[in-house]
């Protein structure tokens, strides 16, 4: 059995090709494909992980110092097992996505890359599997909107900062794909590393649902006009910069971040934030395209492209 492990990068359309998936279900199965639903494995795996000191949380650390024996690695692998091996004389492809394998959204203050801290997450996962064979795939996006959107994601969940603090304030035109995508090659080198664009997912995510499910869903609604989100107005992105909401609880901050966003939506005279001048966003596309084209050079990895 084939176990297809998405790399959900944040932003990249992970929750939406998720709910595809996941509404397709009845049909993929009789193709012989199971969906390992993202609620599930989000609760049985990703929270049984023990994650790197750097990203460990006030209550991951109160539980691990209550239960001592529960949040273990062996714990995660266990489960993984008891998932897969009934499935393997059943199914053809176990199709696993989840958007936090690479890292929180808070990696982005942390890092000088785009996922720049992955290469340890990786290995670990890595070894959660086992000598259980997993092929890697991944969407990218354009930093000239993947960059102020993993920013308006990260609100709700960390402590305030200003956009101009990402990635350790380095100018958004060095940023790049490519060590990500060197890394996730590298660790998974047994099987090739596919990858596709946000871009190309939004203008017809077929192509990407028919190569996951060996093009079983023929019938499946691919909620084409629910990929886009509505995101933060630039007038929202004003307030919260001048007043940082801030709470003991992120649910609070939460709230708070709702609160405003809702008061300040994007209209005309209020447009979606767009941290970046015209002149930057030319930059970033350009690079853009010379990642996308180093990418279809490196040995191991392919490409998904809409067909023409």
């Amino acid at each position: 059995m084939e176990i297809l492990l998405h790399f959900g990068a944040h932003k990249t359309a992970t929750t939406h090709l998720q709910t595809v998936l996941l509404g397709s279900k009845p049909a993929i199965e009789k193709k012989g494909i199971h969906y390992w639903e993202n609620q599930e494995f989000r609760e049985n795996v990703m929270r049984e992980v023990v994650v790197w000191h750097r990203h460990l949380t006030p209550v991951f650390l109160l539980k691990k110092l209550f239960s001592p024996g529960k949040y273990t690695n062996r714990t995660a692998r266990s489960i993984i097992r008891r998932k897969i091996e009934p499935l393997q004389p059943r199914y053809e492809k176990l199709i696993i996505s989840e958007e936090n394998l690479l890292g929180p959204t808070g990696v982005l203050y942390q890092d000088r890359e785009i996922y720049g801290s992955a290469i340890e997450r990786l290995h670990h996962i890595k070894g959660l599997f086992q000598d259980l064979e997993c092929s890697p795939c991944l969407a990218i996006r354009n930093p000239a909107t993947f960059l102020p959107s993993i920013y308006s994601e990260a609100l709700y969940l960390h402590p305030f900062r200003p956009f101009k603090d990402i990635y350790q304030g380095r100018r958004p035109e060095e940023l790049s794909w490519v060590p990500l995508i060197t890394a996730i090659n590298k660790v998974f080198s047994t099987r090739p590393l596919t990858v596709w664009t946000f871009e190309d997912y939004q203008k017809d995510n077929r192509f990407v649902i028919d190569w996951l499910t060996n093009q079983s869903t023929d019938k499946t609604d691919l909620l084409q006009d629910k990929i886009h989100r509505q995101g933060f107005s630039a007038r929202a992105i004003e307030i919260i910069t001048a007043n940082p909401p801030r709470g003991l609880f992120y649910k609070k901050q939460q709230e708070a971040i709702i609160q405003i966003k809702t008061r300040y939506p994007i209209t005309n005279d209020s447009p979606k934030f767009a941290p970046f001048s015209p002149e930057t966003v030319t930059k970033l596309t350009e690079r853009y395209q010379k990642d996308l084209e180093e990418i279809d050079r490196i040995s191991g990895v392919k490409r998904l492209k809409i067909s023409t």
